[in-house]
């Protein structure tokens, strides 16, 4: 039998090149990469490599892009690889359960506390909650959706300011870290695991368009973390008159700038823009009217010339 060494990684998005940089800066033997194919990207739908493509072969290292791994051809490729360690973060496929005992350890990356936020939009959904704290996970890898057992993890505190973005940075960086510690671990031996609570397992189901609709009924702490979900994508959408205004940014706790008008009442004070909710008023600080660009409250403010505003929940027939 052919001996088992070194590292196979398999990753598609930006978040991805981020861990396997992370791992050959880092001198762990990544032997080969599996990465989706070239796909058309943007408004003219240029061909492009995946983002772990390109740092694979900025590195030097094989790439391979299979439109499936269901195939004799993948699973031989494994066999004549024969790593030691195979790891995956979010690579954007299922993994045939033929390849999961190729190596002596499969692992994946997850961006949260396991048994919570399994599945595709764990950042997102944290915010969208109001989260206070979060973190990675590593596991072995299972047939069943993020449910294999638990390596290591490591908590941290979600700011009251981050977006998905600005927490998507911090995931990334610190799931990168414990990632190349866990794979220098893995190459020495096969380490201890804790199974998951299945009883405490949540869903993190991908985000939609349709996400993004704010319903100002809603208490101003949800507006606020709804928001910072949404940005950068799909964007925290309310509607003025039956056209689409998104909310890229806001403040919640704020002093009340005024008696709490009907949800949705815009207030103005100082030249800032304060929005009613259920229970309390959220500042908004950053938006964009339909057709415009993103702006500051303070000059949409000005755009308003003292005129009484409503922000209204979805219209009829979208």
């Amino acid at each position: 039998m052919k001996e088992k060494s070194g590292i196979i990684f398999l990753g598609t998005p930006q978040i991805a090149a981020a861990c396997l940089k992370r791992l050959i800066k880092d001198g762990r033997p990544v032997k080969a990469v599996l990465t989706q194919p070239d796909r058309p990207v943007g408004r003219h739908r240029i061909v492009t490599k995946s983002p772990v493509k390109q740092a694979a072969e900025e590195a030097g290292i094989a790439v391979y892009t299979p439109e499936s791994l269901k195939t004799e051809e993948i699973h031989a490729l494994f066999e004549e690889l024969s790593p030691k360690v195979a790891i995956i973060v979010a690579y954007g496929k299922i993994i045939p359960p033929n390849l999961l005992s190729i190596p002596e350890s499969f692992i994946n990356l997850h961006f949260s506390l396991l048994p919570l936020y399994r599945g595709a939009a764990p950042v997102q959904r944290a915010l969208y909650d109001g989260r206070t704290t979060t973190g990675v996970s590593i596991q072995y890898l299972a047939a069943k959706l993020d449910a294999g057992d638990i390596i290591a993890e490591a908590p941290f505190t979600i700011n009251p300011k981050d977006t998905t973005e600005t927490l998507w940075e911090r995931s990334v960086a610190i799931g990168a870290s414990l990632l190349t510690r866990v794979a220098a671990q893995l190459l020495e031996g096969r380490l201890p695991a804790v199974p998951q609570d299945e009883t405490k397992a949540t869903y993190a189901a991908k985000m939609s368009r349709e996400d993004g609709f704010i319903d100002w009924t809603w208490s101003a702490k949800m507006i606020h973390d709804h928001i910072r979900a949404c940005n950068p994508w799909p964007g925290a959408v309310t509607w003025r008159k039956g056209k689409e205004i998104k909310l890229w940014k806001s403040e919640w706790p704020v002093p009340d700038p005024g008696p709490l008008g009907i949800p949705g009442e815009i207030t103005v004070a100082k030249k800032e823009l304060f929005v009613s909710a259920r229970d309390g008023f959220i500042k908004i600080t950053e938006l964009q009217p339909a057709g415009g660009a993103r702006q500051t409250a303070e000059a949409f403010v000005a755009g308003l010339r003292g005129e009484k505003v409503f922000l209204e929940n979805k219209p009829e027939g979208i």
